[in-house]
């Protein structure tokens, strides 16, 4: 017998938001920045967050004992990143179904989080310029959790703070990097496709089903839990 959904968990951008961070420049400059740190090329994968490349380039520059260049680098990369979050944020729309979808789910008292890799003076941003925070019993941006996605860990803070267990949350996202952490807590993921990532490609990442509208989500966490 499945155990009943309790709560929704979200992604923000691409699933509630519309993706209107320009990544190809900032990953360009991002990537010429650490280039001149001496980072080598084949630590960069170009299927990777910038923030999952950090990992393995701390671990380059700890090799070498050299761990203060990957502070000042790091602290210079959440620069560049904040810089266009900041413009995103300012350009960005809500995405259809969003402000109904969010309101059903309170009333069906369900719990609500939101993880996200954006910086949490943006995010508070984008949920306070759409009068949707107080959905939100939980958001964790990437300084709230220890690691990002993909990594497990910042799904499972999310889940802890709302006080939930894996197996009663449906993960939201529009991204693998959204899904993939479901497979290893034991969360149903559920892409969207609405952001940057296809139904074949959310699907490869482990997703239980995908939709192209936050409107038939509802539809779904009741089917689940009859």
């Amino acid at each position: 017998m499945r155990v009943p959904i309790k709560a929704v968990i979200f992604d923000l951008d691409g699933t509630i938001t519309k993706f209107t961070l320009d990544y190809l420049p900032l990953r360009a400059e991002v990537r010429k920045m650490m280039r001149e740190a001496g980072v080598p090329n084949d630590i960069v994968s170009p299927d990777d967050h910038i923030f999952n490349v950090l990992e393995k380039v701390q671990y380059h520059f700890q090799r070498q004992g050299r761990p203060e260049i990957f502070r000042e680098l790091r602290r210079s990369i959440e620069e560049i990143f904040v810089k266009y979050e900041r413009e995103a944020a300012r350009k960005t729309e809500l995405l259809p179904n969003v402000m109904q979808t969010l309101r059903s789910l309170r009333d069906m008292e369900l719990k609500i989080g939101l993880f996200t890799v954006d910086g949490i003076e943006e995010t508070m941003f984008v949920l306070n310029k759409f009068k949707i925070i107080e959905f939100f019993d939980a958001i964790v941006t990437r300084e709230r959790a220890p690691k990002v996605k993909p990594n497990a860990l910042h799904l499972k803070v999310t889940l802890d703070r709302i006080g939930v267990n894996p197996g009663e949350a449906i993960v939201v996202g529009d991204h693998v990097i959204d899904i993939l952490p479901c497979k290893e807590l034991g969360a149903i993921g559920i892409g969207v496709t609405t952001g940057v990532r296809t139904r074949e490609q959310l699907m490869a990442a482990g997703a239980m089903r995908v939709i192209d509208s936050l409107g038939e989500l509802v539809d779904v966490i009741r089917s689940l839990n009859t």
